[in-house]
């Protein structure tokens, strides 16, 4: 028996367990119980290293350390094992530090019996994650973005590292300008609510009240009574006015549409996804854009709707430290992009990005690096 590939096998089930039970009729519903017990044989067999009955996070780091080709503490295992961590902390319904057969199957049969189940987290188990998860890709990111070290991300830091700062201004609750550990834990904590629910917030409790502290009668309140505003008279324009020119820009045209492949390079092992783009409408200098996130087969994922974001046609300009590489011609999505080539250092890493001088706005090719992990963006397909 090959256990790395019943690893892989195993993480993709306990990550995206509803998958396979989407739409399982009735009568099946007791076939995929008894094929469940089956898969948590083997699922212990291959995780449950100590032969206790229980699987626990410090086991799974281990195993998926070992595929890897690295370490249990790489930033790299976290990243890899993604909500499959979330998952297996939920499923520990008695907060035990371990996840046993009886409530790995219940956590399964919920997930094969409705899709759509979010997991409950208890107050340890977002400790725990807040820990074990959260804590390692926010060194990670922050290592690589936060150029100045001075513990926040800036617009402009948060811009070249990520491309859209859609999701940026949501996180900058304050409006700083700024993005500080705080709020991306409260983004982050947001976020996992969309997949599990989180336990409830004590409501604050009241300072008791003097009971010779009388409330002050409610004045009655004085409507006043204002004249009709006059009409303004229409106005009428002998000529319709001339749309301004729209700025050169990849998101200036609705109906336009690609695709880019996502893939992620973790020691000898690669993950692929898509991305699809499109332009829905544009107006006053804007464009309104709906992302989808495909899987591998380029089917939407389970839980991932589609977005739809603005954005400017103008792109802001972005001051940091770009190395020109010049001009290439590259092939993708079955046609040739001229290209401008640059490189920006990121920590210990880089990211190299082409980005097309006839569609502005537009990365055909995209390379991030840094330590073991190595994304990589390609443009599959454009339509105009």
């Amino acid at each position: 028996m090959n256990w790395n590939l019943l690893l892989l096998i195993f993480l993709l089930a306990l990550g995206c367990g509803a998958v396979a039970a989407q739409d399982t009729p009735d009568q099946e519903l007791q076939d995929a119980f008894e094929d469940l017990e089956d898969e948590i044989t083997e699922f212990f067999l291959a995780y449950d290293s100590n032969s206790n009955g229980k699987v626990t996070i410090s086991e799974l780091r281990k195993a998926t350390a070992s595929l890897l080709e690295t370490t249990p503490d790489d930033p790299s295992v976290t990243i890899y094992l993604g909500q499959a961590m979330c998952l297996l902390v939920a499923a520990d319904t008695d907060d035990d530090g371990g996840c046993s057969k009886a409530e790995f199957r219940a956590l399964r049969r919920a997930q094969i019996k409705d899709p759509a189940y979010k997991p409950a987290l208890s107050k340890a188990d977002v400790a725990l994650l807040r820990k074990e998860q959260y804590g390692p890709v926010y060194k990670l990111f922050m290592d690589m973005a936060d150029t100045n070290s001075d513990g926040k991300l800036s617009r402009d830091e948060y811009k070249a590292q990520v491309g859209d700062t859609t999701d940026f201004d949501k996180c900058d609750t304050n409006k700083d300008g700024m993005i500080d550990r705080a709020e991306m834990e409260a983004d982050w904590l947001k976020e996992l609510g969309k997949s599990f629910e989180l336990p409830k917030e004590e409501p604050a409790q009241k300072e008791p009240s003097d009971p010779q502290e009388q409330p002050e009668p409610k004045k009655p309140s004085v409507t006043e009574e204002k004249p009709p505003a006059l009409e303004k008279p229409p106005v009428t324009e002998d000529k319709p006015p001339v749309p301004a020119a729209l700025p050169d820009s990849v998101f200036n045209k609705a109906g336009r549409n690609w695709t880019t492949k996502q893939s992620s390079k973790l020691g000898t092992m690669e993950n692929t996804s898509y991305v699809k783009t499109e332009v829905i409408s544009v107006k006053d200098g804007e464009a309104t854009i709906r992302t989808q996130v495909l899987n591998k087969d380029k089917q939407p994922l389970l839980n991932q709707p589609a977005r739809e974001t603005t954005r400017a046609l103008k792109e802001e300009a972005v001051e940091e430290a770009t190395v020109d590489l010049g001009k290439e011609t590259i092939t993708a999505a079955g046609r040739d992009f001229e290209c401008k080539v640059s490189e920006v250092p990121r920590g210990q890493g880089t990211i190299k990005t082409w980005k097309s001088i006839k569609y502005p706005g537009l990365v055909v090719k995209s390379v991030t690096k840094s330590g073991s992990v190595e994304t990589s963006s390609v443009l599959d397909e454009f339509n105009e």
